[in-house]
């Protein structure tokens, strides 16, 4: 099998040709084998780039196929559960979840991680680029939100907010 749980092609970049370069290497292959390893995917993209801060940040979740889950609530390969994927994004003040549904991409599970981050999901779509324009023309507009978490001094629980 060539399965692989994610990989990183290129870290963040405003080169064209690396971009372009990225992006032609990729390839389609197999299919038909049922869910993937979307937080797998996410949490690369979480944990191997170099977010900037104070800016907003968006991922794109493109796919074809639901989330591979265990019967523990957890993908099998990493062992990720949605509430690690959330914590992720949070912690980047946050990363907007946005799932490009091209097939069965969404589920219960991953719709809470996109409605928790602020994402949005698109389905029944005509034209991807078209789309991907849309996404990134919006997104560029809006504000920086920042997620911010405070210890409570008389528990051990988290408070945490928005901040505008």
């Amino acid at each position: 099998s060539t399965d692989y749980p994610a990989r990183i092609v290129l870290d963040f970049s405003n080169e064209p040709s690396s971009i372009t370069a990225a992006i032609d290497s990729l390839a389609a292959d197999g299919g038909g084998d049922g869910p993937e390893t979307v937080y797998s995917a996410m949490h690369a993209a979480f944990t191997s780039l170099m977010w900037r801060d104070g800016v907003v940040k968006s991922a794109l979740v493109l796919g074809d196929a639901p989330p591979l889950m265990g019967s523990d609530g957890a993908e099998p390969i990493s062992g990720l559960t949605p509430s690690q994927i959330i914590d992720e994004s949070l912690a980047l003040d946050p990363v907007q979840v946005i799932a490009l549904d091209m097939g069965q991409l969404a589920s219960p599970d991953l719709q809470n991680i996109i409605d928790r981050t602020h994402g949005r999901t698109y389905s029944n779509i005509a034209d991807l680029t078209a789309t991907i324009r849309e996404i990134i023309n919006t997104t560029s507009k809006l504000p920086f939100r920042q997620w911010i978490c405070r210890q409570n001094w008389y528990s051990s629980n988290l408070q945490c907010r928005w901040l505008l």
